[in-house]
């Protein structure tokens, strides 16, 4: 009965048809089908979204931001802002 309760496919299974796993077989198909070039489209662009995050948190993390008060970040990313958001985007 516990294994029943950890695998309810078990129960349910002998239920099912020749028809209905002929459907769920291409069902799984068409869903990898569509899933998997997103799922590595996603990737590939957050991959390189985090690139261009990594640089614009060192740079404003470096030497020029590092000992600055707020209104001084805040002018520098005024300065260097259009910069930063080019290279985000630009991935």
């Amino acid at each position: 009965m516990y294994l029943k309760s950890f695998l309810p496919f078990l129960v349910w299974m002998k239920l099912l048809d020749r028809e209905t796993i002929k459907a769920d077989v291409i069902a799984g198909i068409t869903g990898a089908v569509i899933a998997l070039p997103q799922g590595i489209a996603f990737y590939s662009f957050f991959s390189e979204a985090n690139i261009q995050l990594d640089f614009i948190i060192n740079h404003l993390s470096s030497s020029e931001c590092n000992d600055s008060e707020h209104g001084e970040v805040e002018q520098f990313i005024n300065q260097q802002g259009n910069e930063l958001l080019r290279r985000l985007l630009q991935g």
